[in-house]
């Protein structure tokens, strides 16, 4: 499903980002609206869950604004990143790992932030190269429309 969405054979190396001709962003954000199937691990895990990745769903909501993780066998709250407070989308250590990290409002004390981070593990590192760069290349789309 990645690679459909982004053409990311037809992409081209331009500066710092990539881009194709083809890459259509709310083709990327309808997907993520959708959601994907992912592995992966929130600093908000329980000390005795951290390191162990989950299958989760990180998708994308308009209406909040956010990207959102949520773990597909737990019932519990799914981690919220905030795109007004997201601060880094890059690629880990892994070779298939992205992390998201951001500012987030402390819904109890509005002027409290606490920093959220999101390891995601895809399938390999084309996937996760595709997510990263048409992640970067969507956020500005999104920050337009929501203008």
């Amino acid at each position: 499903a990645l690679s459909r969405s982004s053409s990311i054979e037809e992409l081209e190396e331009v500066g710092d980002h990539c881009v194709s001709d083809s890459f259509d962003p709310t083709d990327f954000i309808t997907m993520l609206q959708q959601g994907l199937y992912v592995f992966a691990q929130t600093d908000a895990d329980s000390d005795a869950s951290r390191g162990v990745f989950k299958l989760c769903i990180f998708s994308y909501t308009k209406d909040e604004n956010a990207f959102s993780v949520s773990p597909v066998e737990v019932k519990i709250e799914p981690v919220k990143l905030p795109l007004d407070g997201l601060k880094a989308t890059r690629s880990t250590g892994s070779r298939q790992g992205l992390l998201l990290e951001c500012h987030r409002t402390n819904s109890c004390n509005k002027n409290v932030q606490n920093n959220v981070s999101v390891e995601i593990v895809l399938s390999d590192e084309s996937d996760r190269d595709i997510l990263l760069n048409g992640l970067n290349a969507c956020l500005p789309h999104i920050f337009s429309q929501n203008e």
